[in-house]
């Protein structure tokens, strides 16, 4: 009879990724051995033994438990490294893994996000991971989900090079170039940024998989949407100053026409961005909050009094923001009616990252104008 626990699940539909602390294997593993009765704790199941994988590449350990009177064996992939496209690969590894009889293919890490958890439910991959959340489904033997723990392994400041403010702009390049190979001396120039720090994120992101380069080391975009979405993750993660103001403007639409209206290019500039630069861009949500990027806060004064606007912890509707890329902020800046707007870009990892109706404006901006800007050739 199969045994079922299932406690705190959370289903989500969101396939972000979350940057956790760099271990090697073996010690992931080790880390498994000495914690997993804390970590399953369902009564009658027990870590009989323990290996890693010397001969058969295809995994990196197996692990015998004990139910009852019932053997199972775990064939593990262990991914000490969690990103989108580490476990989009490891799922894909582990379906061509053998499955029968007490033999399991099984997920180890050292969190596995919500999003992720869900992935391997879907695809009916067991996982394993030290923070505390387990699935294992294996019919007539056993069945085991449990969860939501957090992240114990947290580290900001790893894996996260390329996503760093001058070196997001070799990303940014080759979104707006998709369809070629681009340079190293290309992408400094046109950047104004060191030959030596795209380098190093061309490497990185052929070391993980985003990008192909060609002989003469150009790069060329190939996993972009696991890009993106691991780009979105680091960004949820990163605070950026915001001042909140009302204005006394009955909604987004009167005031973006009242600053189309002023002669901006002599006043400092606010790039718009989350609604407001949708707005102008590909619009489809009805959201009546104006947020807008500024230099420093400085200008954030000049505005305040130009315009007007009161300041407010509650009812707001302006929203002056120093941007956390404040230099690459302004890669792909667009002019529209004489406003400046953030490069879509940019707009959607604003707009996915932000809670009210956000997802869907940046869902609506990526099929269509991201997706065919990528995708389709002309």
């Amino acid at each position: 009879m199969t045994h079922v626990y299932k406690t705190d699940t959370v289903y989500v539909n969101i396939n972000n990724a979350e940057i956790i602390n760099i271990m090697k294997k073996n010690e992931v593993l080790e880390e498994l051995k000495k914690n997993f009765f804390r970590i399953a704790k369902v009564p009658g199941l027990r870590l009989r033994g323990c290996s890693s994988s010397f001969l058969d590449k295809s995994y990196d350990a197996v692990l015998k438990l004990s139910y009852g009177k019932k053997s199972i064996k775990l064939i593990c992939l262990i991914k000490s490294v969690v990103r989108t496209i580490t476990i989009e690969n490891a799922i894909r590894k582990i379906e061509s893994l053998p499955k029968q009889g007490g033999v399991k293919p099984c997920l180890v890490a050292t969190y596995l996000s919500k999003d992720f958890r869900a992935l391997c439910r879907k695809k009916d991959v067991a996982y394993i991971d030290l923070s505390g959340n387990i699935f294992i489904n294996i019919p007539e033997v056993l069945y085991i989900e449990k969860g939501d723990k957090t992240n114990k392994y947290k580290d900001t400041t790893k894996l996260t090079g390329f996503f760093s403010d001058k070196k997001s702009f070799a990303i940014r390049y080759l979104f707006e170039n998709p369809r070629k190979y681009c340079g190293v001396r290309e992408v400094a120039s046109a950047c104004s940024i060191n030959p030596g720090g795209v380098s190093q994120t061309f490497n990185s992101l052929e070391n993980t998989g985003y990008i192909v380069r060609d002989s003469k080391g150009r790069g060329k975009l190939l996993r972009w949407k696991e890009l993106l979405a691991d780009w979105s993750a680091f960004y949820k993660l990163k605070r950026k100053k915001e001042y909140s103001f009302y204005w006394h403007k009955k909604s987004l639409k009167e005031m973006i026409n009242t600053l189309a209206r002023r002669d901006f290019p002599k006043e400092p500039q606010i790039a718009l961005t989350v609604h407001a630069g949708a707005f102008l861009i590909a619009p489809h949500t009805n959201y009546q909050g104006l947020h807008g990027y500024v230099s420093n806060e400085s200008d954030i004064s000049y505005w305040e009094k130009e315009l007007g606007l009161e300041q407010a912890k509650q009812g707001a509707n302006v929203f002056l923001q120093i941007p956390y890329y404040k230099h690459s902020i302004a890669f792909g800046l667009k002019k529209i009616k004489g406003l400046f707007v953030v490069s879509p870009l940019q707009l959607y990892l604003d707009l996915i990252n932000f809670p009210v109706r956000g997802e869907e404006q940046a869902e609506h901006l990526l099929k269509n104008i991201i997706k065919p800007h990528i995708e389709n050739p002309g």
